[in-house]
């Protein structure tokens, strides 16, 4: 003891001579589960170290931040002399190996990478295993007895993703479960509840709208190609399967009344088109049955008015007379250009009112044709629509429908790396994790009532 004060007296000289060695006391404890060596430093010779805050029998993983001791067995002047009287002394001095300690990173090839000493294998080791190891090889190394200690480890996070308050990484316990890591996390995130009843209710009543719509699209449809084939209306197999047999009759038949309000609109401008048409020709008809006698009155004046001038060359006939048979066939022949205009007059009238005629029935084409595109191109977004609305509720539908830790609301899944890749492992709450394993939460199960739905998308797609 009086040779350890001289020593502890003269450490400041001794340690300003030869660099920053420390000396430290420590005392070789038997343990009933094995040879274990603690080391304590500035402690009283007698004084048994506390044990460490790592676990003993936790193995140690790749990836874990290892706080290591070395300390190297330091020769006395005593020791040459062999045991002192009075029996075996426990007491030795160590000195610690400062390059050799501190924090260490288990490799990816499970080993610890020490100054001096390599590569030291000691995955899967537990805490005493790994001590003994570390000991093994600086002994090999040097030929000097030492031991090490570990001060303390730090496993690997574990990671959480999902429905919980608090997703992230969280730090790593033995014997650490999925359920631990849920209350780590906060539990489930219970608050967002309410708002997924009402985004669910949204998306509901915004999906079936779409259904709404879709079916009116596809009754319309079928009614217009109908009218345009001149065939009997049948009923779409996408519509009887997205709102059912009776329902897609009915439907239908809600499409043909309106469509039979368009069509009588539609047929009373026809048939005044028509009308109009008519009675230009009507027109034409009567105003060409006056050409005719118009001709004949003409031809009559013009052969009265030789006959008259042939009388005035013979001075039987006056002058007077002449030009009043004269006059007389120019007022014939100027009512039958008349004629002739209210002729040209009633054609082009007769001609516009079946242009016009002709116009409406394409137009008329052209607008159903228009109307059956248009039913084809919101059906297709429709169906688009639908399915995403799907999507949407199946994910949002267990949580806000049953947001408790029941196996039917949540499935379990852990993703761990191994040595032979990434590996994605089922589990449920009581399933023990390792260091770095990412919990995955997610919702397990559909919305029934999205069955029907689904039937018709799937039709719609060979449609």
């Amino acid at each position: 003891m009086q040779a350890l004060r001289m020593i502890v007296t003269g450490l400041p000289k001794f340690a300003a001579s030869i660099g920053m060695i420390v000396v430290c006391q420590s005392f070789v404890a038997f343990k009933a589960h094995g040879d274990t060596l603690c080391a304590a430093t500035g402690h009283e010779a007698g004084q048994v170290a506390e044990k460490p805050a790592a676990t003993r029998g936790e193995a140690v993983q790749i990836g874990d931040k290892v706080n290591l001791a070395i300390f190297e067995r330091a020769v006395r002047q005593e020791d040459k002399w062999g045991p002192q009287a009075g029996g075996a002394d426990l007491s030795r001095s160590f000195i610690q190996r400062a390059e050799l300690s501190g924090e260490r990173t288990v490799q990816e090839n499970g080993a610890l990478a020490l100054p001096l000493l390599g590569q030291i294998a000691v995955e899967g080791c537990s805490l005493d295993e790994a001590e003994k190891t570390v000991a093994k090889a600086f002994e090999q190394a040097f030929h000097r007895p030492a031991f090490a200690t570990v001060l303390s480890i730090e496993h690997n996070p574990i990671f959480i993703v999902g429905p919980v308050k608090s997703p992230g990484s969280y730090k790593y316990s033995a014997g650490m479960t999925v359920l631990h890591a849920i209350a780590l996390s906060g539990g489930i995130n219970r608050a967002q509840d309410a708002w997924l009843a009402i985004e669910a209710v949204r998306e509901e009543s915004k999906a079936e709208h779409l259904r709404v719509n879709t079916a009116r699209a596809l009754a319309r449809a079928a009614v217009l190609r109908a009218e345009r084939d001149g065939s009997g209306i049948t009923i779409p197999v996408q519509l009887a399967a997205l709102i059912g047999n009776a329902a897609a009759a009915a439907a239908v038949e809600d499409e043909k009344a309106l469509r039979s309000l368009a069509l009588s609109i539609r047929q009373a401008r026809e048939a005044a088109l028509r009308s109009a048409a008519g009675n230009a020709a009507s027109e034409l008809e009567a105003a060409k049955m006056r050409l005719p006698s118009l001709d004949a009155s003409i031809k009559l004046r013009s052969d009265r008015l030789q006959a008259v001038t042939s009388l005035n060359s013979s001075g039987i006939a006056s002058k007077a007379q002449l030009v009043e048979v004269q006059t007389a066939l120019v007022d014939m022949e100027a009512k039958r250009q008349d004629a002739l205009a209210a002729v040209a007059a009633t054609k082009q009238k007769r001609d516009q009112a079946n242009a016009e005629l002709i116009a409406f029935n394409l137009e008329y084409q052209s607008q159903r044709e228009l109307e059956i595109s248009t039913a084809d191109r919101e059906t297709r977004e429709n169906w688009e629509n639908i399915a995403a609305s799907q999507g949407i509720l199946t994910a949002m539908l267990p949580q806000s429908e049953n947001s408790s830790m029941k196996a039917a609301a949540f499935v379990f899944e852990i993703h761990r790396h191994t040595p032979d890749g990434l590996r994605i492992i089922p589990a449920d709450e009581i399933t023990e994790l390792k260091p770095g394993d990412l919990i995955r939460i997610k919702a397990a199960g559909g919305k029934p009532s999205m069955e029907k739905a689904n039937t018709a998308i799937n039709t719609s797609a060979k449609w």
